[in-house]
This record gives structure tokens, sequence and C-alpha cells, in this order.
């Protein structure tokens, strides 16, 4: 998917708190294009689904578009820019930190996003 092509398809945007612009617009906007963004939706795991039902297309973090490509029915593209790179975090109640239960649920999380 080329560009021009990118920006002119309806989007879905994943947006937790109901912006309806994020990294995907800062950058078209530093080469002076902009997308339409039709959709909003709060929870990523269903934007997949969102999109392999309708004519909107998404930008999801590459993982979660591997494996969720069959049951959704979704193709995928190479993003036709570049953005920066994005970290997730493991937040966790600072008391509860050194029990044993949440230090292992936060290494088996931990595991399975570097995995």
């Amino acid at each position: 998917m080329n560009l021009g092509e990118f920006v002119e398809l309806p989007h879905a945007l994943v947006s937790p708190k109901g912006d309806t612009r994020g990294a995907i617009d800062v950058a078209l906007q530093k080469i002076g294009r902009m997308r339409k963004v039709v959709v909003t939706c709060p929870n990523f795991l269903a934007v997949p689904f969102l999109v392999g039902s309708s004519d909107v297309i998404a930008v999801i973090a590459e993982r979660a578009a591997i494996r969720l490509a069959d049951a959704a029915g979704l193709s995928l593209f190479e993003l036709p820019i570049q953005i920066p790179k994005w970290s997730v975090y493991i937040g966790r109640a600072r008391g509860r930190a050194a029990e044993p239960e949440i230090a292992w649920l936060t290494n088996v999380i931990a595991a399975a996003a570097r995995s």
C-alpha cells in the first residue's frame, strides 16, 4: 500500500481516551498529509475485528496484527511512513510489587512480550 492509498482510505483509530489524532497523524502532518479517521475504539483488541468486517483500515501493533490476521480476516501491509517505536510498560501497585505472585505474573507478562 502506498502513501496515497493509505491517506485516502477511511481509518479506525485505537484511542483509549477518545482522541481523534494519534502518532500516525503527527507523522503525516510532518510531511504535509492527513488521513481520514472515521471511527475510534478504546480497545486495541476489538480493532482488528472492526477492520476485518468493514471498509476501514487501522494501524495496530505488528504482533497483534499477525496473531489476529486469520481470525479477523485481515490483509496486512507495511506502513508507508516512518513512525517512532513505542514501548509497553507493566504497572503494579508499589506496596505489592515484592509479593511473589505479583513478581511471578510480571515476569510471565514480560517474557510473553519479549517472545
